[in-house]
């Protein structure tokens, strides 16, 4: 692929994290309408939820209202990456919720910082979605519980067995230093269904170099059946995706790329062949539930814990797919959606 093709498939995906900021006036009204408050009814409890405004998270937050809405006030603060304790806060004192949803990394490290500053204060129970990794960092926020975005890898990797003809028996995984025991984790449930989980760790801030290395040892000397792509930033950046990841299947053995990214399975470009995500809406009916539960227990959170997503959608690179690998005869049956 020409390195101009792939600079450009690099910033579009940065791009779509972007898409909210350039709104038109008539996306802006909408948005307003989308957000508005319902009335507030006097004998019913209110629930905050704060989150980006994205399409993801807007289809979370439809699935909350269609859960709830009808016994609970469900009141939505449209936020972004520089959202302060202070502003937390504010919103807390003005409209009293009895419960708090967060969505997304930066909102839970907002609402973090907000308790470390009032160490005293007992704030509302949080119910944490759409934050990457959740179950590494939960438990630094007090009175938390919520539903991990990650697909759990066993569930990923027993559902590429039924797509590919090939055996899916040994899976590499490159990581960061940080994501050690959330990978050792996975590696003893994918051993239930006789997967080897191979891993091979970078440095935090690994170069073009290591990425490299990394994934030619998963490849050729560690004979991995598939890669198994997470979700990290640090391994994702435009630098790493066009140098590193992007080459790997250029030459050599080529292997299946799997993603938990629906945007990184792109009919265009070669990069992910398999994604596995949380269905949107079913996480924001989960959310509900979750709220539900938080009600039945008078507002306070008995056994904190993280819940894997409930239903889930799948995408694949057809041409990608019928080009390097061999399909199962049924395969197509068991995607949600297919980019060809």
């Amino acid at each position: 692929m020409a390195l101009t093709s792939r600079l450009g498939f690099c910033l579009g995906l940065l791009s779509l994290g972007l898409a909210a900021c350039s709104r038109s006036s008539g996306d802006a009204r909408h948005a307003e309408a989308f957000f508005q408050d319902p009335v507030r009814r006097p004998d019913h409890d209110a629930v905050l939820v704060l989150m980006p405004d994205t399409e993801h998270t807007r289809a979370v937050l439809l699935g909350i209202r269609d859960e709830v809405g009808d016994e609970l006030d469900v009141l939505v603060r449209p936020v972004d990456r520089d959202l302060s304790a202070e502003e937390i806060e504010a919103m807390l004192a003005e409209l009293q919720p009895r419960c708090v949803v967060l969505m997304d990394n930066p909102t839970v490290k907002a609402y973090r910082e907000l308790q470390l500053a009032r160490p005293s204060v007992t704030f509302p129970p949080a119910v944490v979605v759409m934050a990457s990794f959740l179950e590494e960092h939960y438990r630094l926020v007090k009175n938390a519980t919520g539903i991990a975005y990650e697909v759990p890898a066993l569930t990923l990797f027993t559902h590429l067995r039924t797509i590919l003809v090939s055996p899916v028996e040994k899976v590499g995984v490159v990581y960061r230093p940080a994501f050690r025991g959330y990978i050792d984790r996975q590696r003893e449930l994918a051993k239930r269904e006789a997967i080897e989980l191979i891993g091979v760790a970078v440095p935090q801030h690994p170069s073009v170099r290591d990425v490299r290395r990394a994934l030619e040892t998963l490849r050729t000397e560690r004979g991995a059946h598939a890669l198994w792509v997470l979700n990290d930033n640090g391994l994702l950046t435009p630098e790493l995706i066009q140098r590193a990841w992007m080459p790997l299947n250029e030459t050599g053995r080529r292997v299946p790329l799997v993603v938990g990214a629906a945007s990184l399975v792109s009919a265009k470009f070669d990069f992910g062949t398999f994604a596995m995500l949380p269905d949107h809406g079913a996480l924001g009916m989960q959310v509900g539930a979750l709220i539900f539960k938080l009600a039945d227990d008078d507002w306070t959170i008995t056994r904190p814990e993280i819940q894997p997503p409930l239903s889930t959608k799948t995408v694949i690179n057809l041409r990608q797919a019928e080009r390097d690998f061999k399909l199962a005869p049924t395969a197509l049956s068991q995607v949600d959606r297919i980019v060809n």
